[in-house]
């Protein structure tokens, strides 16, 4: 997208802006202007405080229930249809702009900014300057807007602006594309199906817009930025995976919008995302978080920093990819050739799960984490990884072993309350089922020779307790020829 320089080229104007032309000159020559912020009590001149004055003034001047000065919101929205040096020459209006930026989240000053036209203005002035850090505070102040219904339902009409935003992705500043990814965020979260198209159908014009996700999810070492992609991704895969395919282009164009599937589920993405996920993942090798490590806990064995932080990204990659799999020949197709990348991801989620010191700390968020690597796999034809089934072995004889320790507990007084679980409590029947299904059909998919490199090296308790298990039941059934196949590499071996 070709810019002129605001520096070099004339002002830009736009009638939009319901002020008068001299509204600027008034107020940089008054020393009673009201400020961004708040306005100032006045003293008079015979040295006697007039309140209810001055308080009727502010209140003339205030912006709906807020303090805020309409005057100056107004002013700086003037000063930058003739702004004409970059910011970083022009400081007290970069505080301006920032001052609105802080003002925007309240809903009294979003709707004055709708009422003079600034997603016009702003799209006219992304256009026209290569300023960076002008852009980053325009598209920082639309995203705060965005907070707010109004804003988000002019935003997705204006269909000019949001293909400027669009656009905007390719852009290699990371502010900037931290606010936009921001804003996209906001707008999808609240969208309603209708909405939800409408949106749709803008990103359906704009292929390069998904390649520049991918753009950044893999090349950017910002990780807060990376963070906020990733995050703005599960948003938009989350609505968009919700709507029918076959939509047209528009009432009066039969011709057929892309599938979620032709835009989305593609090798590209499925890698960027998991090289996002490691490079954000919080490992206790990095000096920074080492600093920090509890010496209480030096015995654990785990590699991964678990906090809510963590948890969150977890969750959030397992459900892109729940999304991403469920698409049949075309998933499995794209998903081999990174089908590594991905069960190294996985592995990363179930290792500090195998640590007997978190089975008290379990709660449903780790029950979702389960639930999603499980539908993963399967939806996948469960692919064999060594350390993911070791792991999830691991995790199954905790799960069995507390079980057991509950089921020792003193009964309930009737059934009902021994059914009675908190919202945030985590299922340890429930999770134990499913990670045992999750573990026989792995090895059952698996060849012998996967399972014999696993066993040769993993031959303890917990394969013995799986084991065990397992050699109840019928022949025809998965459990038992899971354990007949186990059982049949370990003779295998003996020999």
């Amino acid at each position: 997208m070709d810019k002129d320089n605001t520096s070099e080229n004339s002002p830009i104007h736009s009638e939009k802006i319901k002020v008068q032309d001299n509204l600027v000159n008034q107020l940089e020559n008054d020393d009673s202007s009201l400020n961004g912020e708040t306005c100032n009590l006045s003293v008079h001149p015979d040295g006697t405080d007039h309140v209810e004055e001055d308080l009727a003034l502010m209140r003339g001047d205030a912006i709906g229930t807020t303090l805020y000065s309409e005057r100056f919101v107004l002013s700086t929205l003037l000063k930058l249809t003739k702004l004409e040096k970059e910011l970083s020459e022009n400081e007290s209006f970069e505080n301006d702009l920032c001052t609105i930026w802080d003002m925007t989240i309240e809903e009294d000053v979003v709707q004055l900014l709708l009422e003079h036209n600034v997603l016009e203005l702003f799209a006219d002035c992304i256009i026209a300057t290569n300023d960076k850090r002008l852009v980053e505070i325009l598209v920082g102040i639309l995203g705060n807007m965005c907070n707010f219904k109004e804003s988000r339902d002019a935003l997705v009409k204006d269909t000019s602006l949001v293909q400027t935003l669009l656009d905007l992705t390719n852009c290699s500043d990371s502010p900037t594309l931290l606010q936009l990814t921001r804003l996209f965020s906001v707008v999808l979260i609240h969208a309603d199906r209708g909405t939800a198209l409408q949106w749709y159908q803008h990103i359906s014009f704009c292929p390069d817009f998904i390649k520049n996700i991918i753009f950044i999810l893999s090349n950017s070492i910002n990780e807060q930025l990376l963070r906020q992609t990733i995050e703005t991704l599960n948003a938009i895969l989350a609505k968009f995976a919700l709507i029918e395919p076959n939509q047209k282009v528009s009432e009066n164009n039969t011709e057929l919008l892309p599938t979620f599937e032709q835009l989305f589920v593609n090798e590209s993405l499925i890698k960027a995302t998991t090289e996002a996920f490691l490079a954000l993942l919080p490992r206790k090798d990095n000096p920074e978080l080492q600093e920090n490590h509890d010496d209480d806990n030096d015995d654990v064995e785990s590699t991964i920093v678990l906090t809510q932080s963590t948890h969150n990204l977890m969750q959030i990659f397992l459900n892109i990819h729940c999304i991403l799999t469920q698409y049949d020949n075309l998933s499995q197709n794209s998903y081999f050739p990174h089908i590594e990348s991905l069960m190294d991801c996985l592995g990363c989620i179930l290792e500090p799960l195998c640590n007997p010191k978190y089975i008290e700390h379990l709660s449903n968020q780790e029950q979702d984490l389960l639930e999603s690597i499980n539908d993963i796999l399967e939806s996948l034809g469960d692919p064999f990884d060594e350390r993911c089934l070791i792991y999830a072995i691991s995790i199954w004889n905790l799960l069995r072993l507390e079980n057991e320790r509950l089921a020792r507990k003193t009964p309930p007084e009737n059934d009902f309350e021994d059914n009675i679980l908190k919202e945030d409590e985590f299922n340890f029947e429930t999770s134990y089922l499913t990670i045992l299904d999750m573990i026989v059909r792995v090895i059952n998919a698996a060849t012998n020779l996967q399972l014999e490199n696993a066993l040769k090296e993993n031959l303890d308790d917990n394969m013995r307790n799986l084991q065990s298990t397992l050699s109840i039941g019928e022949d025809d059934q998965p459990s038992k020829r899971c354990y007949l196949k186990i059982q049949n590499v370990l003779d295998n071996l003996q020999h």
